[in-house]
């Protein structure tokens, strides 16, 4: 055998062996999806012991994986939220208010990825908040699809482009803003909870046309935005909003058998959350989100799920969005930067800790709560603007008050002056990081986010 023959084996066999690395180390590398819910609150979700049957597919990835009870957002509005959860940077460090995009320059997630030679795509209808928010990544995504229709469009979509990725690893993003006001959904799915008399029948006045209380003021009037046939029973609307998360719940079914089918549920970390809550008729805020910090507004679901990696259990300690891409990272063996305010839950999930966030932090960036800060037990939130006939400090005991209907903030002074210390001290690290890039907005993305009601 002569030496050019042995030198063209050697060569042909370290091509097929680099081949067969990359093939199975390709296959052994774990996928992520993220598949978001927006304004989705944890309470009306079935795993998280909701009188509707409004989630059974949601319900049936949580009973495999990981539920937290405790999650809350960094922000009661999408901007804020989504970017603290992609940057795991606090809403001050990165983006408080909606038009301004992520800095490109800064750590996240989805670039970590594609240099890790991942495929990373997002589909959404999410326009144009979360498209502006992201905007400053987009390079980041190989696909960035934003399109005006239904989740069920939206999941097509996706699936498209998985039946093309799937064979390598993959970061995929749905974000369904279908569960965001107006809840347009066909009558099928609402109809059998309009006369369940779950909820009672509240009469509210219509939101008066002009002014400052234009068609988006929510607070002691309906907003003109969801109002339907003149409609003025807020039970309506809540059935409504129930019909539009059991519409999303059945998409989310419908993505995840197309995993199965395609044999990736065992190689792939499937993370599911709502980037803010709604308030439906609490604290006389009717149908709408932003502008405060109450747990029907940062309370949020949040399940991950990996056969043989994670556990199926439910944790009830609390804990922050912000830790979400920590722990995707933890759980990738991809290092984590040490300046990020996340951090990894996985310690909590595998009992290596107790507790791992005995504060939390929320923010808004619109009238009339600023801040709040949270444990388990209590929940201090500072308002600033005499509008909505808020006291300075409202003080909730969480276990013996859930829905935030006692302000103590005068009977437990000491409790009060102890958060509001803790509050000052995480005010302090505001602005330390990173500011958000304000966004050149389009006139007709203009539009768009005063139709939202984010700007005047």
């Amino acid at each position: 055998m002569n030496k050019r023959y042995l030198i063209a084996l050697f060569i042909l066999i370290s091509l097929w062996g680099y081949v067969l690395f990359t093939f199975y180390a390709g296959k052994n590398r774990l996928n992520v999806i993220f598949i978001t819910l927006d304004a989705l609150r944890a309470d009306h979700l079935s795993c998280y012991g909701y009188q509707r049957n409004t989630s059974p597919r949601i319900q049936a990835l949580a009973e495999k994986g990981v539920l937290f009870k405790q999650a809350i957002s960094q922000a009661s509005h999408t901007s804020a939220s989504v970017g603290s959860v992609v940057s795991a940077l606090y809403p001050s460090h990165e983006i408080r208010e909606a038009g301004y995009f992520l800095n490109p320059q800064d750590d996240n997630l989805v670039r970590v990825l594609k240099n890790e030679g991942y495929a990373t795509a997002i589909f959404s209808n999410a326009q144009p908040t979360l498209e502006i928010v992201l905007s400053g990544i987009k390079d980041a995504f190989d696909v960035f699809d934003f399109a005006p229709v239904q989740a069920d469009k939206v999941v097509n979509s996706a699936d498209r482009w998985l039946s093309r990725n799937y064979r390598k690893p993959f970061f995929l993003w749905v974000y369904l803003n279908d569960t965001h006001w107006p809840y347009n959904v066909p009558d099928s799915y609402f109809s059998e909870f309009l006369s369940d008399n779950l909820h009672p029948r509240l009469n509210v006045p219509l939101a008066p046309e002009g002014g400052s209380k234009n068609e988006h003021y929510s607070f002691r009037v309906l907003p003109r935005h969801v109002v339907k046939n003149k409609i003025t029973d807020t039970s309506y609307y809540i059935a409504q909003y129930d019909g539009s998360i059991k519409f999303a719940d059945e998409q989310v079914g419908l993505l995840l058998k197309k995993l199965a089918d395609r044999g990736l549920r065992g190689n792939t970390l499937i993370v599911l959350f709502s980037d803010h809550g709604e308030s439906l008729t609490e604290h006389s805020f009717f149908f709408n989100h932003s502008h405060f910090l109450y747990e029907d507004l940062i309370r949020v679901p949040l399940i991950m799920v990996l056969p043989g990696r994670l556990p199926a259990r439910v944790i009830e300690r609390q804990v922050q969005l912000i830790n979400i891409v920590p722990t995707v990272r933890e759980i990738l063996k991809i290092k984590n930067d040490p300046g990020l305010a996340g951090r990894s839950m996985l310690p909590l999930i595998n009992n290596r800790v107790e507790q791992l966030d005995p504060y939390a932090f929320s923010e808004t960036a619109y009238k009339p709560s600023p801040g709040c800060v949270r444990t388990e037990d209590w929940k201090l939130i500072r308002n600033r603007d005499p509008e909505y006939r808020r006291r300075e400090l409202e003080l909730y005991n969480l276990r013996d008050d859930p829905r935030e209907l006692h302000n103590l903030a005068d009977v437990r002074s000491e409790i009060a002056a102890s958060l509001v210390d803790r509050l000052n001290e995480w005010e302090k690290t505001a602005r330390t990081y990173s500011i958000g890039l304000k966004q050149d907005i389009t006139p007709e993305d203009k539009e768009k986010l005063r139709s939202l009601g984010y700007i005047g």
